[in-house]
């Protein structure tokens, strides 16, 4: 059987009381119960910051799971409806739209009939053109 071991605490010899002068006692009283103000409106702030942010993790979780039901709705309509004529050169592939444009030929034109300002137009179409192709 294992006994307790007793630890003796050997109290400290207490201090005496000091006093100090104070120039202005209650202007000092009255800084301090300000502060101490204070810091209870500082805590309070916190207290609404952390219900604000709890709450605003809730709504954000919540439009989560209204976008997500969204989402599962649109897909289900989108696979029930039959495809448009006008759809018809469009592929659908992983929930992303691929046009398919045909690609059309390019003419150059004669260097005799080019001016500055016509071949800054005819390049500026040559860009949209591309462009387009792109899908932008």
């Amino acid at each position: 059987m294992k006994h307790k071991k007793v630890i003796n605490h050997k109290e400290k010899p207490k201090e005496s009381v000091r006093y100090v002068l104070l120039n202005s006692p209650n202007s000092l009283r009255k800084d301090v119960l300000l502060n101490a103000l204070d810091m209870v409106k500082v805590v309070k702030d916190y207290e609404k910051y952390k219900q604000l942010k709890t709450q605003k993790i809730q709504l954000f979780s919540n439009i989560k799971s209204i976008m997500d039901d969204i989402n599962d709705s649109f897909h289900l309509l989108h696979r029930k409806l039959p495809l448009d004529e006008s759809l018809r050169g469009e592929i659908l592939h992983k929930n992303t739209i691929i046009k398919h444009n045909p690609i059309t030929e390019i003419k150059k034109p004669k260097l005799e009939e080019f001016s500055e300002e016509a071949r800054i137009r005819d390049e500026l179409r040559l860009v949209e053109n591309r462009l387009k192709r792109m899908g932008f």
